[in-house]
């Protein structure tokens, strides 16, 4: 398992912190409101990106990891494989809840549909099942 730097502060001073790609991913959903996992050349991934630039929310609360830029991306891509069962990216959480895999599934908006990545994103985006989430506390 490869591991990323990082520069954390510990009081005054600057430190270097290796991370895990399991961290990394963790990090990533917890810090943002919406968090992708994609990568640059899925034309699906483009799909969810430009609807998600479409939404009223601020860039800054936006995550997107594209794993294929990355050194630890392949450890990122199992580690979500794993957590969510969906081996495919785009692979979207928002509000730390996953829109994908087998089945759509957040508190009482759930939307059954056997889909995956852009497909789930795009289906719960046209049934208001983000925006509603999103606006949800």
């Amino acid at each position: 398992m490869s591991a990323v730097a990082q520069i954390v502060e510990v009081g005054n001073l600057l430190l270097p912190f290796d991370i895990t790609p399991h961290c990394a991913a963790q990090k990533t959903i917890a810090e943002n409101l919406i968090a992708v996992f994609s990568k640059s050349y899925c034309p699906f991934c483009t799909r969810t990106k430009n609807l998600i630039a479409s939404l009223p929310v601020k860039k800054d609360d936006v995550a997107i990891l594209e794993l294929d830029e990355r050194s630890d991306g392949t450890e990122i891509q199992s580690y979500l494989l794993e957590k969510t069962k969906q081996k495919s990216v785009p692979n979207v959480f928002v509000k730390q809840q996953h829109i994908g895999g087998e089945s759509i599934r957040f508190n009482d908006l759930s939307v059954n549909t056997p889909l995956a990545g852009n497909d789930d994103f795009q289906a719960a985006h046209s049934a208001g099942k983000i925006e509603k989430l999103l606006s949800s506390n």
